[in-house]
């Protein structure tokens, strides 16, 4: 029973730990994605240290034209129409 009480232990600090390191990052901060402006993105880019498991989030101050029909199961145009998408992959 000791042996369960350690492996619960040692989950349960090994997922606070994971949790406290994730960081979430909005692309370009404050301004955004854009292209109005002269926000230079990798610069910005230059100044975080990401790591496993971080949320890059980018939002968007243009809504995508739609070139598709509303009614078309196929169509990629209504998959964003937010503005807002985030990348959560791992490396």
């Amino acid at each position: 029973m000791a042996l369960v009480e350690r492996v619960v232990v040692l989950f349960t600090v090994m997922t606070i730990v994971k949790v406290s390191y994730e960081v979430i990052y909005k692309v370009g901060d404050s301004a955004g994605w854009t292209t109005l402006g002269t926000i230079d993105y990798r610069k910005w880019a230059a100044t975080k240290n990401f790591q496993i498991g971080d949320t890059i989030t980018k939002r968007s101050n243009h809504v995508p034209q739609s070139h598709g029909s509303s009614d078309d199961p196929n169509s990629r145009s209504s998959s964003r129409l937010s503005g807002a998408d985030g990348d959560t992959k791992q490396r």
